[in-house]
């Protein structure tokens, strides 16, 4: 090692010599490289164990072969001959790149936890698992994930944000008929999130709404600076279908 001189004793050596246990050196190891066990999810009784970010987690297998074709495969493929399997040390565990700890434990409390208590309660929970099943291909935990989203009030600028990163088409017709009917023009803030060719397309669909008449009327509120502006829905929808055809999506509701 640089700078480790033949009298330079290591991590390992020092170990022997103070008379420690090989566990208590593989301690100090993985606290050298800022790899801890996670204070959850790293059971006595696992088979596997993942690195996620800097946290070791030993879990059963069960539930991710079950239900993932990503994990079915890889725990099918043998390893390669003269090297260890992986998985079955915390020296060589399985790292899961692309993916954060937060959604990790996402994940397994909601194999472990969430038959007995609904554990997954935010939306921040319900986008973690949305993210990890989507990656790992866990297809009917990403269904689930959809619908409960898809329950929620998100905001359009979010909801196109999560359909395009996580292919959700579609979500994407009533975020955009949403951004069509809002008083407001998109903020700063928006428009870099959307990215300029959506940015001019709002601005199209936004004036072809107007344009083509589909709005239907302007109501005085009981505010005397507010207005309420009834839209023609199937106009509108229209006007959206043709500025973002890729939206189309066969039987898909305005909401």
């Amino acid at each position: 090692m640089p700078g480790q001189t033949p009298d330079t004793p290591t991590t390992s050596r020092l170990g022997q010599a103070k008379g420690e246990s090989p566990e208590r050196q593989k301690q100090e190891t993985r606290s050298a490289t800022g790899v801890t066990h996670d204070t959850e999810y790293y059971l006595p009784d696992g088979a596997v164990i993942f690195l996620v970010e800097d946290k070791l987690f030993r879990i059963h297998q069960f539930f991710l072969a079950r239900d993932s074709e990503f994990f079915r495969g890889l725990f099918a493929c043998p390893p390669p001959p003269g090297e260890d399997v992986e998985g079955k040390t915390d020296e060589n565990a399985i790292r899961l790149e692309g993916v954060t700890v937060k959604e990790f434990r996402c994940l397994l409390r909601f194999f472990y936890d969430n038959m007995y208590s609904r554990t997954i309660k935010t939306l921040e929970d319900w986008i973690a698992l949305l993210s990890i099943s989507t990656r790992f291909v866990f297809d009917k935990i990403r269904d689930m994930a959809i619908t409960e989203l898809s329950s929620t009030m998100l905001d359009p600028i979010k909801k196109i944000t999560l359909a395009t990163k996580y292919n959700i088409p579609q979500w994407l017709s009533s975020a955009y008929v949403d951004l069509c009917k809002r008083p407001e023009p998109l903020n700063d803030e928006e428009a870099e999130t959307l990215g300029l060719r959506n940015v001019v397309r709002v601005a199209r669909a936004r004036e072809a709404v107007r344009d083509k008449g589909h709005v239907t009327s302007s109501i005085r509120s009981y505010f005397p600076h507010d207005k309420i502006y009834a839209f023609n829905e199937r106009g509108v929808l229209s006007v959206v279908n043709d500025v973002w055809p890729e939206s189309v999506v066969v039987d898909s509701p305005v909401s």
